[in-house]
Parts: C-alpha cells; sequence; structure tokens
C-alpha cells in the first residue's frame, strides 16, 4: 500500500498531448517510459530535491501530476519503491504508462519560478 500520493513533474509539453491520446509515456527530462523503463515518481517530501536537482535549470513550463498509487496498481502497473533515495521512501518507479484515468489522475499543478527556482506548490488540498 503507498500511503500518499504519488507525484511526478511533467514538462506540460510532453503532458498536454498524453491526454489525447490516452496515456503518458515519459519518464523524466524527454525520456520515455522506453529509454528508461519506468516513470520517475516522487512524494511530497521529495518534490524539493527533484525540483532543485532535476529541473533546476530548466526554463520550460512544468507541471506537477498528482497520482493514486494504490489505484494504479489496482489497474495492473506495478509501483515500486527507490530504496536508495532521500529521504526514504520519496522516490517511486511506476512501471508502466500512466492511463489518464481520473481514478488515477488526482489532479495537475503548473509550476512556476520564484527568484529564479521552482517553487514547490500547496499540497494540502490533496
Amino acid at each position: 500500500m503507498i500511503e500518499e500520493p504519488l507525484l511526478h513533474v511533467a514538462i506540460a509539453d510532453d503532458w498536454e498531448p498524453a491526454r489525447r491520446f490516452g496515456e503518458y509515456e515519459a519518464s523524466t527530462r524527454g525520456l520515455t517510459l522506453d529509454e528508461v523503463g519506468y516513470i520517475h515518481a516522487t512524494t511530497e517530501a521529495g518534490l524539493p530535491v527533484v525540483l532543485d536537482d532535476v529541473y533546476g535549470d530548466m526554463e520550460l513550463p512544468l507541471v506537477v501530476v498528482v497520482i493514486d498509487g494504490d489505484v494504479l496498481q489496482a489497474g495492473g502497473i506495478e509501483v515500486v519503491a527507490d530504496d536508495s533515495a532521500v529521504p526514504p521512501m520519496s522516490s517511486w518507479k511506476i512501471l508502466g504508462a500512466l492511463p489518464m484515468d481520473s481514478d488515477v489522475i488526482l489532479g495537475e499543478i503548473s509550476l512556476r519560478r520564484i527568484d529564479g527556482r521552482w517553487a514547490v506548490p500547496d499540497l494540502t488540498a490533496l
């Protein structure tokens, strides 16, 4: 059981077409699920690290996608923790394409830069 929503940082230009196609297959920073083998995800605790370390230099519009990992797994897509992550249990691997289903995708939050850094959005409503 996954205790909290999973978060995936998507490049908006990768995320938008997925709505038309019915599934999302980007892993991270222009790499695909086929190239990497999984879609990167994190938790609220890991989001600041991902935004700073992975996307800090990127100027393209970004979206945080909020995912129900338990519903995803119930639909047959395996989700595994990355045990090497810091903080612990903050990094996850989604081992299949994300279906554009409202039961799986709980929300989308457009990110903005403040003082040259990506601002961590308020996730308390989720």
